[in-house]
């Protein structure tokens, strides 16, 4: 993927976007979303917000994972040992990426055969990196353009 960044993660907004995939190779996690949103693009002189066409996030060295699911007829978050359910994370709500901690946290919504359900991941990493194809910025997305790629 021809853009990318490492540093300034912080940056990185998943709002409202949804996971297309979740691969884990040993303790490499890769994750493709929809969309993102970056708040700045400083490394191509974009001071603007973007926002990028599918995005990949590669984390490695994973470590420390915790799962938790709102089951409604339960009223509690329960921990799973599996992390096939986030095949089905529909909705990101909110996220949380941080540089300094090297630590990702999702929230948002799932749907299974029972229902739609809250989810929150959270987990630590040796390394990160967000890639993608292409963007617009934030003035082009309000004038009705979509990043194509």
């Amino acid at each position: 993927m021809p853009y990318h960044i490492t540093q300034g993660l912080e940056r990185l907004s998943l709002h409202d976007s949804t996971l297309e995939s979740y691969v884990r190779r040993g303790a490499t996690v890769e994750l493709v979303f929809d969309w993102a949103k970056l708040a700045n693009l400083i490394e191509h002189d974009v001071s603007e917000p973007i926002v990028m066409g599918r995005t990949m996030i590669v984390l490695a060295s994973v470590q420390d994972e915790k799962l938790s699911i709102y089951q409604d007829d339960q009223k509690v978050m329960q921990t799973l040992a599996t992390f096939e359910a986030l095949n089905d994370l529909e909705l990101i709500v909110s996220n949380e990426l941080s540089e300094e901690s090297k630590t990702l946290k999702l929230m948002g919504t799932l749907t299974a055969a029972a229902g739609s359900q809250w989810v929150e991941w959270q987990l630590a990493f040796a390394t990160c990196k967000v890639s993608w194809q292409a963007f617009i910025t934030n003035t082009q997305w309000r004038s009705g353009l979509l990043p194509l790629a």
